[in-house]
């Protein structure tokens, strides 16, 4: 029996000063320096996105914890960003592809499920009211429930800063579950999507979701982006 889930996004912004939101806009350089001795991947990709503002995927696979379970060191001195997500996934078994200007971190062990909901098809996608980066993933997310036949309904509800960018999305056309994605963190000030499995209000078990961060916005929540579910 398909069942009904209540999907909720809670984003607490900080309000900044205009002169702090101009240099979130704007990284000093879009080279990544990231020399550790005791850090995990997940460490040097979350450094690589904030040092550069790339919008940047993750797509964790069916073992969810592997760029979170090791630690080791890392040599990365004024790498460009494709290349510093590179040398982070070193031995994880993870790979990087650019897709039209979004460097997308892939999972060696997507299940065949996972593969599925990320290229799911969806004739239209577009959100006429203006919603946060974090936002437009929950809405995603929830459209692919729906789409998918994972559940039968969904709600949702999210707080934030009157400060934070609001988003619309016009009506994209056909595509897939992963494009949409790289679409909502393209848009400016860009940002990161996450795929892997979270708990929501209302589900018992974990439940594949799109999640998405703002570099304007949400730098407090990227900093503390897990493999936790």
């Amino acid at each position: 029996m398909q069942k009904q889930v209540y999907l909720k996004i809670t984003q607490v912004i900080l309000f900044m000063c205009l002169s702090c939101y101009a240099q979130e806009q704007a990284p000093s350089t879009s080279l990544v320096t990231f020399v550790r001795s005791d850090a995990r991947p997940i460490d040097a990709i979350i450094a690589t996105a904030l040092q550069t503002h790339r919008p940047i995927g993750i797509a964790v696979g069916e073992h969810q914890q592997t760029l979170c379970e090791s630690v080791h060191t890392f040599e990365i001195r004024a790498e460009t960003a494709g290349d510093s997500l590179v040398k982070s996934l070193t031995g994880t078994g993870y790979t990087v592809r650019d897709e039209q200007g979004v460097l997308v971190v892939i999972a060696s062990d997507l299940t065949a499920l996972q593969q599925d909901l990320l290229r799911h098809h969806f004739d239209s996608f577009s959100v006429q009211r203006g919603t946060t980066m974090a936002g437009l993933g929950a809405q995603l997310t929830g459209a692919l429930w729906l789409g998918s036949g994972l559940v039968s309904g969904v709600g949702g509800s999210s707080l934030y800063s009157l400060s934070a960018s609001k988003y619309k999305l016009d009506d994209i056309g056909a595509s897939t579950t992963e494009g949409i994605a790289n679409r909502i963190v393209s848009l400016p000030p860009k940002g990161v999507w996450m795929f892997k499995a979270i708990y929501t209000g209302g589900s018992s078990k974990p439940m594949p979701a799109i999640q998405t961060w703002s570099y304007s916005d949400d730098r407090e929540d990227i900093q503390k982006i897990s493999c936790e579910m």
